[in-house]
């Protein structure tokens, strides 16, 4: 999802008129009718970005939590047992939820696009009114939780390409790749199965 997600960075209004039209066509008929709620251009909209992400690479709502509100969202997750605390268990592709009052209000949402040691990168839409990256430790108190994208992951390497992700993998830890926004690029669509391998722990 997250080289999905990478082709709108820097969305411009148009952009964001083209997912919100996305949204109320292809996934509000998929919400709960008492959340269906269909999305304005002055609507704040990172819950929604992830949604059209998640629909726009196959996943039904049955299969990602489908929301406007990063609230409703989350109490989907928690209704499903895809809600943690937990950072040792965030993977790329998974969902990181912010508070940025500290009062339990969740406030935003995005994506984990990098794990980099104890640091996040995230790629969210309506940050800066627009879609881009933000770094944050994982130890900060704006981090209400994250939310397990397992769809993302359900895509099974196939053993005749096991070994050439594997081989991907030792070259990344090495640093071969770069690290964030540089690795995701020169890695291109192999980035999300390196990643995965290297959070996995199977490649040192």
């Amino acid at each position: 999802m997250i080289k999905e997600a990478v082709k709108y960075l820097g969305a411009n209004v148009e952009t964001r008129k083209e997912l919100i039209a996305h949204f109320n066509k292809f996934c509000l008929p998929q919400i709960k009718k008492e959340r269906q709620y269909k999305m304005g251009l002055g609507d704040s909209w990172c819950a929604m970005f992830t949604t059209v992400i998640a629909n726009k690479c196959g996943a039904s709502s049955n299969e990602f939590p489908y929301e406007v509100s990063v609230f409703y969202q989350t109490r989907i997750a928690k209704e499903r047992r895809l809600f943690t605390t937990d950072f040792s268990n965030v993977e790329v592709n998974d969902l990181i939820i912010y508070d940025w009052d500290g009062n339990g209000v969740l406030s935003h949402v995005g994506f984990v696009a990098d794990i980099d040691g104890g640091k996040i990168v995230a790629i969210e839409g309506n940050i800066k009114n627009t879609v881009g990256y933000r770094t944050i430790t994982s130890g900060s108190r704006f981090i209400a939780g994250y939310i397990k994208n397992h769809y993302a992951r359900q895509k099974v390497v196939q053993l005749p390409e096991l070994d050439r992700i594997r081989e991907l993998a030792k070259r990344t830890i090495k640093g071969e790749f770069g690290n964030g926004v540089d690795r995701a690029l020169r890695l291109g669509e192999d980035y999300i199965a390196v990643q995965n391998m290297i959070n996995s722990g199977e490649v040192r």
